[in-house]
């Protein structure tokens, strides 16, 4: 579980952890790869300091662990409103698949949309010659 201060960075770290655990995994030895479940939510939490260690609680964490839950691995879970408030919503470079299922403690099927490919775009420096 990892806390982030934007969504954005939410998103664009959980995209660059799927895409780095199968190098990581070759690099340790382990094979069959492991199968990385990521589920992404945005919202309020509270934050304590309990025995020396930094923790999360509340609404927001819950939902967040009960998206992940609908992770197959290698793919990223947002809730869809979730993911229509990001900058990644509606681009071009991303490939999703939108679903609904039933999440524990909330009473309605939730619209839901697993990330199963992202493209990084291309970063042009400004003032940058390619090949320069």
């Amino acid at each position: 579980m990892c806390a982030f201060y934007r969504l954005d960075d939410a998103l664009a770290t959980a995209f660059q952890l799927q895409g780095q655990v199968g190098t990581w995994c070759r690099e340790q030895g382990i094979d069959p790869p492991l199968a990385l479940k990521v589920g992404v939510h945005h919202g309020p939490a509270i934050a304590m300091t309990a025995n020396d260690h930094l923790d999360y609680f509340g609404r927001t964490v819950n939902l967040a662990a009960r998206v992940a839950d609908q992770s197959r691995g290698g793919d990223v879970v947002v809730l869809r409103d979730v993911l229509d408030q990001s900058t990644f919503g509606g681009r071009d470079d991303i490939t999703t698949e939108s679903f609904t299922a039933r999440l524990r403690g909330l009473a309605d099927d939730q619209r839901l949309v697993r990330v199963i490919r992202w493209w990084p775009r291309r970063r042009i420096h400004s003032g940058a010659v390619p090949g320069s």
